[in-house]
C-alpha cells in the first residue's frame, strides 16, 4: 500500500483544508474533517466519519442547521444559545459533497465547506522483479 503512504503524504504535506466559503457572512466560520476520503478501486462507497465545526457572531444569536446541498432535510440542528456549534456524524460518499450552514428560519446559505472522494489507482504495469542484471 506504498500508493496510500504517498497519496496521504502528499496531502498532509500540501495542507489540504475545507474552507468555508460565506459569501456576505464573512463572519461565519465553518470547518467539515476530514475533508478528504480515499476510496479503494473495489469499493463503491466511501465510508467517512465526519465532524462539522462551526462558529458565528456573538451579535447574532440563531438556530443554524447544517445541511447536504441539494438535500431539502437538515442533517442536524443546534439552538440558538451559543456561538459555536459541532455535530459527528458517519457518512456514505461516492462522489465530492458539499454541505451548507443556513440559519433555521432562512433559506440562504451562510457557510458552505465540501468533502473530496479521491479514488485509489493502482498500478496495472507488470513489475519487473529485478531492475538490474550482470548479463
Amino acid at each position: 500500500m506504498n500508493c496510500t503512504r504517498v497519496l496521504l503524504g502528499v496531502i498532509t504535506v500540501l495542507g489540504v483544508a475545507a474552507n468555508a466559503r460565506a459569501g456576505d457572512n464573512s463572519d461565519y466560520r465553518f470547518v467539515i474533517r476530514p475533508n478528504l476520503c480515499v476510496m479503494e478501486a473495489q469499493q463503491q462507497s466511501c465510508p467517512a466519519p465526519l465532524q462539522a465545526q462551526w462558529q458565528h457572531p456573538l451579535t447574532q444569536p440563531r438556530a443554524l442547521c447544517l445541511f447536504e446541498a441539494q438535500t431539502p432535510n437538515a442533517l442536524y440542528c443546534d439552538d440558538a444559545t451559543t456561538s459555536r456549534g459541532e455535530h459527528r456524524w458517519q457518512a456514505l460518499l461516492t462522489q465530492d459533497t458539499v454541505y451548507v450552514l443556513k440559519a433555521q428560519d432562512e433559506a440562504a446559505t451562510l457557510a458552505q465547506a465540501s468533502v473530496n472522494v479521491a479514488h485509489l489507482v493502482t498500478d496495472l504495469r507488470p513489475r519487473r522483479r529485478y531492475g538490474w542484471s550482470i548479463f
